[in-house]
Formats: C-alpha cells, sequence, structure tokens
C-alpha cells in the first residue's frame, strides 16, 4: 500500500532537526515529534509530526502524520538550546534541494 497524502509545503523543503516529544511503545510504537524544517525560500517552520510503527513477525507497517505548527519567528528559538541550533546545519546535506546548491546561513 502506497498512500501519500496532500503536500505539506508549497516549496522544497528538507528537515534539519527532529525531537521525540514523546514514545509509547507496547505491540505498536507511537512517537510525537517536533520537527523543523528549512524551505527553499530560507524560512524555517515547525512542524507537529505523529509516527506509528506495528512490527509483526511476518510484516510490519509505519505511518506518519505531519502538520505546520507555525512559521518560527525570533521569540520561537527560545524552545531551541542555543548550541542545538547552532549544530543544525552540522549534518545538513551539501545539495539538500534535490542536488541544487543550497544557501549557506550564518547562525
Amino acid at each position: 500500500m502506497k498512500y501519500h497524502g496532500p503536500d505539506l509545503f508549497d516549496q522544497k523543503a528538507c528537515m534539519v532537526y527532529q525531537e521525540p516529544l514523546q514514545v509509547y511503545s507496547t505491540m505498536a510504537e507511537a512517537t510525537y515529534l517536533r520537527e523543523l524544517w528549512l524551505l527553499e525560500d530560507g524560512t524555517f517552520v515547525e512542524v507537529a509530526a505523529v509516527r506509528v510503527k506495528c512490527r509483526f513477525p511476518a510484516e510490519s507497517y509505519s505511518t506518519a502524520y505531519r502538520t505546520i505548527r507555525h512559521t518560527m519567528t525570533e521569540k520561537d528559538w527560545h524552545d531551541y538550546v542555543p548550541e542545538e541550533a547552532v549544530d543544525l546545519f552540522e549534518d545538513f546535506s551539501k545539495y539538500p534541494f534535490d542536488a541544487e546548491t543550497g544557501a549557506i546561513y550564518e547562525v
């Protein structure tokens, strides 16, 4: 089964940070995540995500739902540890947007 819902953003984007806020694990693992996405226009957007994974001996199932919480403004960065905000780009791909050179940001 392949299902793809509507696009989350109206432009190319790349997730640069993900933090699990709550995790529940029984036969299925459910995780509530906070994600930070960098849009192609240089805007940062905070996204709430729920991921559910079910693993059985014969098969497995995984699904994720994401919704935009808000576009980041200066006051929104207080939810992030300064060192973590600086480290957001350490693992960031050299070409995050489909092999197009991305912009370089100074934090």
